[in-house]
Parts: C-alpha cells; sequence; structure tokens
C-alpha cells in the first residue's frame, strides 16, 4: 500500500467488531442500545436505558444553566450512522491537544503565523476519547456530567464550536497543504499495522499524529454538525 493511499473502509456496522482502542461514531443518542438490544437481558436493557435517560436529563440541564435549549425531540432521530471511525490506538487526539496548547500559549511567538487568544480550542482541549459526547448544539462551555454516584465524569462539548476551533487551528497548521493523506473517509477501521505502516512513510517534521488525529476529528465533528447528530465514543 502506498503511503498516499486511503485508509481502508469498513462496511457500516460489521457484525461483532473486534473491540479496538479507539471508537467513535455519529449517530442518533440510542442507535447502539437499539443494535444490541438483542443481546441484553430484560435487566440489562433497563439498566441501559435508565444510563442514558439520566445522561440526556443531565446534558438538557448543563445546557439550560448555560441558556441553551435543547430541540426536544432531538434524541428521536433514526438516521443511519453517519461516521464509524475505528483506530486501534488510545490517544489519538493526545497531540492534537498538546499542539493546540503550544499555539495558545508559545514559548516561541514568533515563530508562528497567527496570534491566539486565551480559550481558543476549549472545545477541543476539554475533551477526551473515550465515553464522551460532541454534541451538534452551539453552546460556550463544555462540561462534564456523572451518570451514576461514583461513576467518572463524562465530558460534552459542542462539536459546532470544535469544527470552528479546528478551522482556527489549520490557518497555522495547514493540513491540506503539508500533509500526504487528504482527508479521512467516513468510514475507517484503523489496525495498528496500517497505522504503523503509514507512520513509517513520515518523518518526525511532519507531525504525523498532529495531522492525522486532527482529521479524525474533524471529520467526526463536521459529520456531526452537517447531520444533526452526536458524536459519541466509546
Amino acid at each position: 500500500m502506498k503511503p498516499t493511499d486511503s485508509i481502508p473502509k469498513k462496511a457500516p456496522r460489521a457484525a461483532a467488531p473486534v473491540r479496538m482502542q479507539f471508537d467513535a461514531r455519529v449517530e442518533p443518542f440510542w442507535a447502539e442500545l437499539n443494535a444490541n438490544r438483542p443481546n441484553y437481558s430484560t435487566l440489562e436493557l433497563w439498566r441501559q436505558k435508565r444510563r442514558l435517560t439520566r445522561i440526556l436529563k443531565l446534558i438538557r440541564a448543563e445546557l439550560a444553566a448555560q441558556g441553551v435549549e435543547l430541540p426536544a425531540d432531538w434524541d428521536k432521530s433514526e438516521a443511519p450512522t453517519a461516521c464509524h471511525i475505528r483506530i486501534d490506538k488510545m490517544g489519538v487526539f493526545q497531540e492534537v491537544r498538546q499542539y493546540a496548547n503550544e499555539i495558545q500559549n508559545p514559548s516561541q511567538p514568533d515563530l508562528l503565523e497567527n496570534r491566539f487568544e486565551p480559550n481558543s480550542f476549549m472545545h477541543v482541549l476539554r475533551h477526551r476519547e473515550r465515553q464522551s459526547y460532541y454534541l451538534p448544539v452551539d453552546f460556550p462551555e463544555p462540561f462534564n456530567i456523572q451518570p451514576e454516584s461514583g461513576a467518572d465524569l463524562v465530558p460534552v462539548a459542542s462539536s459546532i464550536r470544535a469544527a470552528e476551533e479546528l478551522d482556527r487551528m489549520n490557518r497555522e497548521l495547514k493540513v491540506e497543504s503539508s500533509f500526504k493523506i487528504k482527508g479521512m473517509k467516513d468510514f475507517v477501521e484503523a489496525t495498528e499495522a496500517n497505522i504503523a505502516q503509514f507512520e513509517s512513510s513520515f518523518n518526525s517534521a511532519d507531525r504525523f499524529w498532529v495531522k492525522f488525529g486532527f482529521l479524525v476529528l474533524q471529520r467526526l465533528v463536521k459529520q456531526s454538525v452537517a447531520h444533526k447528530l452526536p458524536v459519541i465514543f466509546q
């Protein structure tokens, strides 16, 4: 495979896929539960519905506190999955966030072409790539919710704001003109071997993981905005 070839596509909703470290979908809020409904016992189905109902309630409350109303039928969409990216690596966005911090708080400002205000990238920075959401709703502050007592906090950010932040970041990063991979597909499955093959064709100056992670996140949030569906990180 040549370095400029597309990363292998994945057919939507493959049966019983092998678990990968990074797994993000742009799809309706209840899609995963509905897809797995036949596999759940009655008790487990009840638990999953209760957990998701509480997440939805907490999201509505946090948005209301920011003066933003989530549409009443927001979670009722039955649209198909718009984007599903699976990568056998955790930390796909780690270097994207590091880069955002670097250009927002530069140690050598004169080396940058652009200047960025504090909190220019908060919807990119205050997030993570597991058990979290990007919502296709415009709200100023990312927030965390706790679905159950003692459970991990679940980060929630705006895909609209994140898309704007990535466009801002790209004024400095210039991905399109400096990276061999020209965009990300909607359905991607990249194994560790796939990634190693691509990464080996770049040198350290190429900032491979900054630009690769940028393209992944950009695809997810832009498809979220376009289809008015959340990004759900497993």
